[in-house]
């Protein structure tokens, strides 16, 4: 959310109502031609480029490089010029990133609906464990007349 308010009144304006396609196929492709299980098809689906929080009301950048393809409104050279700007934007900056050190028993809870996350491999040579628990949730939307709670 704060990447989302960091973001100039005329980006947050011009981003605000846009959707994009959000795949798994090419990580399913690349697990596939590595021999692992596909647990279940790959699927598309457009999302907003900027959510609300069904909670808090807050709006949040809903794009990341993993699984967004682009943004369905603007044309292929001018989608892969807005999503690596705020790509860019949330990578770079750290004023608003968290550094989470792991330890034995360590437990990190986020909220999936307004964080980006990247897992850093700082651990080696050691082993990390780790089990995932994804609860189901709402459909991403972007409601424009929402006010932060």
């Amino acid at each position: 959310m704060i990447a989302y308010d960091r973001l100039t009144p005329p980006m947050r304006e011009f981003i605000s109502g846009l959707t994009a396609i959000h795949t798994g196929i090419p990580q399913a492709a690349a697990a596939a031609a590595k021999g692992q299980v596909i647990r279940r098809p790959p699927v598309e689906f457009e999302h907003p480029v900027v959510r609300t929080h069904p909670v808090t009301g807050r709006r949040a950048l809903y794009v990341n490089p993993a699984f967004t393809k682009r943004i369905v409104q603007l044309s292929t050279a001018e989608s892969d010029a807005v999503l690596r700007l705020l790509y860019q934007h949330v990578t770079e900056g750290h004023e608003f990133q968290v550094r989470f050190s792991w330890t034995k028993n360590a437990v990190a809870i986020w909220d999936n609906r307004s964080t980006f996350h990247y897992a850093t491999f700082d651990y080696l040579p050691g082993n990390r464990h780790a089990i995932r628990v994804t609860p189901h949730g709402e459909i991403p939307y972007f409601d424009p007349e929402a006010v932060a709670k």
